[in-house]
């Protein structure tokens, strides 16, 4: 490498290190310092302004928490046995009791802290009934706007330092155990960070999908990072997809309940999605009627055929030059297509919210094992403060503990270089990142994901070689490899779960609950055809 390019490392140490300024991060900070550590929480973006917290898809989200108001399903009981049932049992069992048990309590934090919530003009609560569940048991937030504004004045009463603009590129490992993290700073600066503990609550992955309502930074950099380490991931098969409007206004939610089936969606030469579907008049009458319980899709009902339908006739290249299948909405036509939005699984923790990696800890999307195959509506904000806060504490007690033991010399991960470059290849490594992350979406074949594999493979190849050579600079590279191994840990979860399962389609086995409309329907795929006779070796 040029010498006259080589960054000297800054450096930074504390007890416990926070990557990720969302809801999840902000609330393991509060929780670490409350319980006597020195803290730094560092973010990717502005502080407090960046990621799916404070994206425009969460202006006012709902969060899940028993309030024994003597309504119907208004328990701790209840919660758990509605969010252990949309996980359709893979959830871990003992996470949902805890997430169902501690919801009340950090919703009083929030309440405690000035964070407002929407009432009903008697004052009491509004209360919703959320996706993949049947009571209305959700709070919802007035605005984030206001949430922000709460939080930050919680976080300045504490002696808390923030570093925003710092892209996570790599975890500090010694001896077994975590020991902080290295980074870049305005794109170009190494620095290291030093920690008794880390947590990693840098969100999800959506943004490595081509379309997606989250932030474009959020490609799964801690899955990456786990990975890197080898630290164990779960559930990374299970992601939410949702319909949204591609134009005219691009990522705007598709509301459901406007699906008629005398309302056409037609491909690009004028054919009618639902007449080629090959479903009968009265099944997709049901399916249509089904769908909008749920805005994420799912294959637990005979709903997810809308979506299955559509996805494959985009795949089948039956998209419109400006995006999307065509359908009309309230007066206006539209272009409607998938989005990603949300990972349900991610870095397995326990309940402790620490990895398999000692001193690592994870909350918030970043974490995995909570929610399984489906998630309830309003329980990833209530994971983001019960394990956010779990996470801190036990953050906390261990580094105050090893105050002073910390090995000298970690082993790194990966490594940290702080190359100039060029930006010249970052839109054909993401287009190519774009191809591979088609195999992965609603629909799944495994031949598709066994090729992504393959070529994910050659991509980061040639992505090392580039940086080498200095033709990417390194923000450019980090992201780009984040985002590969995301799309690679995704294909390999899928082609491990060979059957249908919630948010997981695969073509080649589809639900048995579908079965005997499934057969001899127009809704196989033309473009995977023979995906039920051949799997990957």
């Amino acid at each position: 490498m040029n010498e006259r390019r080589r960054s000297i490392d800054q450096r930074m140490e504390s007890d416990v290190l926070v990557i990720g300024a969302g809801a999840a991060g902000i609330r393991a900070t509060l929780a670490a310092a409350d319980a006597g550590a020195e803290v730094i929480l560092a973010c990717k973006g502005p502080f407090l302004r960046y990621g799916s917290t404070f994206g425009k898809t969460s202006s006012s989200w709902g969060i899940q928490a028993a309030w024994d108001s003597g309504a119907p399903g208004d328990t701790v009981e209840d919660h758990y046995g509605e969010s252990f049932e949309a996980g359709l049992g893979e959830a871990n069992p003992a996470l949902v009791e805890i997430l169902a048990s501690y919801a009340p309590e950090r919703l009083r934090d929030l309440m405690k802290w000035g964070v407002r919530f929407r009432r009903e003009s008697d004052g009491g609560f509004v209360r919703v009934r959320a996706c993949f569940g049947n009571y209305a048991r959700a709070f919802v937030l007035v605005s984030s706007d206001q949430y922000r504004k709460c939080m930050l004045e919680q976080i300045r009463r504490r002696p808390i330092r923030t570093l925003d603009d710092f892209q996570a590129v790599g975890l500090e490992v010694s001896e077994g155990m975590c020991v902080g993290a290295r980074g870049l700073r305005a794109s170009v600066s190494p620095w290291r960070i030093r920690a008794g503990s880390t947590v990693l609550a840098c969100g999800g992955g959506a943004s490595a999908f081509r379309m997606t309502m989250a932030h474009p930074s959020l490609v799964g950099s801690a899955y990456a990072l786990a990975y890197d380490a080898g630290v164990e991931v779960v559930h990374m098969e299970f992601i939410q997809f949702v319909l949204g409007t591609v134009w005219p206004h691009r990522g705007s939610f598709f509301p459901l309940y406007r699906l008629d089936r005398l309302i056409p969606v037609r491909n690009k030469t004028r054919d009618n999605v639902w007449d080629k579907c090959g479903l009968t008049d009265d099944l997709l009458d049901e399916a249509i009627r089904l769908r909008p319980s749920h805005i994420p899709f799912s294959c637990r009902d005979v709903s997810g055929m809308i979506d299955v339908a559509l996805a494959l006739e985009l795949l089948e290249g039956g998209g419109l030059d400006r995006g999307g299948l065509e359908t009309s909405l309230e007066g206006y036509r539209c272009g409607i297509e998938h989005f990603a939005h949300a990972f349900n699984g991610g870095v397995r923790i326990d309940e402790r919210a620490e990895t398999s990696l000692p001193g690592l800890f994870a909350a918030g999307e970043a974490a995995g094992g909570i929610h399984g195959a489906d998630r309830l509506g309003g329980n990833m904000m209530a994971a983001t403060q019960v394990f956010g806060a779990i996470a801190g504490v036990e953050a906390a007690r261990r580094a105050i503990t090893l105050k002073g033991t910390l090995p000298s010399s970690p082993v790194r991960s990966g490594k940290i270089q702080a190359r100039q470059g060029g930006k010249t290849r970052l839109e054909w490594f993401s287009f190519e990142l774009d191809d591979c992350a088609a195999a992965i979406g609603v629909v799944r074949e495994p031949r598709e994901m066994a090729r992504t594999l393959e070529r994910i493979a050659e991509l980061l190849d040639e992505l090392e070689t580039e940086f080498q050579l200095e033709k990417v600079d390194a923000e450019t590279y980090y992201f780009l490899t984040q985002r590969a191994r995301t799309i690679e840990r995704v294909a390999t979860f899928g082609l491990k779960r060979s059957a249908s399962l919630g948010s997981h389609f695969r073509l080649d086995d589809p639900p048995k609950n579908w079965s005997a409309a499934w057969q001899g329907t127009a809704i196989e795929s033309e473009a995977w055809a023979g995906s039920r006779d051949e799997s990957p070796g």
